[in-house]
């Protein structure tokens, strides 16, 4: 329940034959990857030296002839850098997503899309939708409602288009939907040419098109108000009318495309009614609405919802794996914090005498965090060099599934790498704070 309610998805995990087998398989191999090591280590020792009690001298042997010493020494610094190139990796991840996020959250998208209330009015609610919509806007607290044949959200191709003073036969998509007149002011659409569709203009139900920035680019029109158009030629749907205005392009599709050239015309019914009601009171609002729509069809089944919340299901993936990464990377920097406090613990514990014959000597305890930390923070430093390019590369690729994205900025790394500096440095902290405050008596009596 705790991962479902973090990710927000329906996981259901069944503990069958294999699934048990499967995890017990994990647990032993962890097991014997995590222990073969020190096993074969300790292995390799000659039993009558241990129980002599040389097994110091045994490690000063081999450390001289550089195999233990080497071989642990190196071993112990690439898992501590792995793992805090993981850790930076991560977060160098999470920002990049997060920042994304945060820009499509407030990208103008052309249009209003605050306090949008969205109704799906089927069957006879849907036949009733005209009067209902008349019902609606006596409420003071709604500032506009309008109906639609989809939602604002939603492509419906038109098939393609033919156009006056075409020169080619080339055919691209062409998404379409049919409103009615208030639709401009209820999503606070902006007309850069021409009209937008009037009640007095009986001619605009049924020859007139509004067309948008992008699908004027595409028939490469420096003029296209009075023009004819002719949507989805050819098939049984074939219509042709003149554009009547231009609308400014608007996001009709989530961020990952380009803005497609789309047209709208008139309808004076549809299955979608987009309400933007008043900020104040809004549970007050959603109820009388209710009622009103009840007042004409009884039976109706109240079932609304707020346009961001559609615009937010667009990026339902990118947000999923924004949480996914940002719990993957808690859990990545608490193993390197686990690894850099093993480190510095052994370093420590054979530098004991050392320590102690420097502050015998005068070393500040300031002198021996120093000591203890800056090998560690030199690992840290060569773990960001690793990371950042692959990291850098990693998210421009996945930022290019966006047509709007952001740039990664050297910000990006400058913190992640601030942040892990931190991290390491209160993990060293603990253990050379401790060793720094050892009575040197101790120390130089330690075996």
């Amino acid at each position: 329940p705790s991962i479902r309610s973090m990710l927000g998805i329906p996981l259901m995990l069944r503990y069958s034959g294999n699934v048990v087998i499967m995890l017990i398989g994990i647990a032993l191999l962890t097991g014997i990857l995590a222990g073969g090591y020190p096993a074969f280590f300790l292995s390799s020792f000659r039993p009558i030296a241990i129980l002599k009690g040389q097994y110091s001298d045994i490690i000063s042997a081999k450390g001289r002839k550089g195999i233990v010493r080497l071989r642990g020494s190196i071993l112990r610094k690439i898992l501590v850098i792995s793992q805090f190139a993981l850790s930076v990796f991560f977060i160098v991840c999470v920002i990049v997503l997060f920042n994304q996020l945060d820009y499509i959250r407030n990208k103008n998208l052309g249009y209003n899309k605050d306090h949008v209330l969205i109704l799906t009015m089927r069957g006879e609610t849907g036949n009733k939708s005209l009067i209902i919509k008349q019902e609606l806007v006596q409420n003071p607290n709604i500032e506009s409602a309008s109906l639609s044949s989809y939602g604002l959200t939603e492509w419906h191709s038109s098939t393609g288009v033919t156009w006056e003073g075409k020169l080619t036969n080339d055919m691209f998509d062409v998404g379409c939907n049919w409103v009615d007149h208030d639709y401009l002011d209820t999503y606070d659409l902006k007309m850069v040419q021409g009209r937008f569709f009037s009640e007095e203009m009986a001619t605009d139900k049924s020859n007139a098109f509004v067309v948008n920035e992008a699908l004027v680019r595409a028939m490469n029109m420096e003029d296209p108000v009075g023009k004819w158009i002719t949507r989805a030629p050819g098939s049984s749907f074939e219509q042709t009318g003149t554009i009547i205005g231009v609308v400014k392009d608007y996001h009709t599709e989530s961020l990952h495309g380009k803005i497609r050239p789309f047209m709208l015309q008139l309808t004076e019914s549809g299955s979608i009614m987009n309400i933007r009601i008043k900020p104040d009171n809004v549970p007050e609002t959603i109820s009388s609405i209710e009622s009103s729509i009840k007042k004409f069809v009884p039976t109706d089944t109240f079932n609304y919802r707020f346009l961001d919340e559609n615009i937010n299901n667009l990026y339902w993936t990118e947000r999923l794996t924004g949480n996914l990464t940002g719990y993957i990377t808690i859990l990545a920097i608490f193993i390197s914090c686990i690894g850099l406090f093993g480190l510095v613990s052994f370093a420590a514990e054979q530098r004991t005498k050392e320590i102690g014959i420097r502050k015998s000597l005068g070393a500040t305890v300031a002198n021996i965090i120093a000591l203890l930390s800056k090998e560690s923070l030199i690992l840290v430093i060569i773990a960001n060099i690793i990371a950042w390019p692959i990291a850098y590369v990693a998210m421009n690729q996945w930022l290019n599934n966006f047509a709007y994205h952001i740039d990664i900025t050297w910000t990006t790394f400058v913190v992640a790498a601030i942040s892990v500096m931190l991290i390491a440095i209160a993990t060293v902290s603990i253990k050379a704070v401790k060793a720094a405050l050892t009575n040197p008596i101790d120390s130089l009596r330690y075996e």
